[in-house]
C-alpha cells in the first residue's frame, strides 16, 4: 500500500467517524424531552456549524435532516393515521414514525419559541 492510499484510508476513516459523531449528536438531541426541545431548536445552527467542521457537507446534512423531520412531523400531525399508513407503505420504519409522532409537541414548541 502506498502513502497516497494510506492517506485516503485515514481520511475516509476520519470522515466515517465524524459522521458517527454527528449522528450521535442529532440522535441525542431528538431524544430530549419536551422541556429541552425548544432549546435544541435554538442551538441547531451551532450543531449544523459543528457538523460542517467535522465532515464536508455536514451543515447541509443537518439542515436537511431537521427540515425532513419537521415536514414528516407536520404531515403526521395534519393527516393522522392516513399519513402514518402512507409513510409505512413507502418504507419508513414504524419506530421512526412513532418517534417522530412523539416529537410533534416539542417541534411545535420549538417553532413557537423561534
Amino acid at each position: 500500500m502506498n502513502v497516497g492510499n494510506l492517506v485516503k484510508a485515514a481520511i475516509a476513516k476520519a470522515e466515517a467517524d465524524a459522521a458517527k459523531v454527528k449522528a450521535a449528536l442529532l440522535k441525542a438531541m431528538s431524544e430530549l424531552d419536551n422541556v429541552v426541545m425548544p432549546e435544541a431548536a435554538v442551538i441547531e445552527p451551532a450543531v449544523a456549524q459543528l457538523a460542517g467542521q467535522i465532515t464536508p457537507g455536514g451543515t447541509a446534512i443537518v439542515n436537511t435532516a431537521y427540515g425532513v423531520l419537521e415536514t414528516i412531523a407536520k404531515y403526521l400531525d395534519t393527516a393522522g393515521a392516513a399519513a402514518e399508513a402512507n409513510l409505512t407503505n413507502v418504507g419508513l420504519d414504524s419506530t421512526l414514525i412513532q418517534q417522530t409522532k412523539a416529537l410533534i409537541p416539542a417541534i411545535k414548541a420549538a417553532k413557537a419559541a423561534a
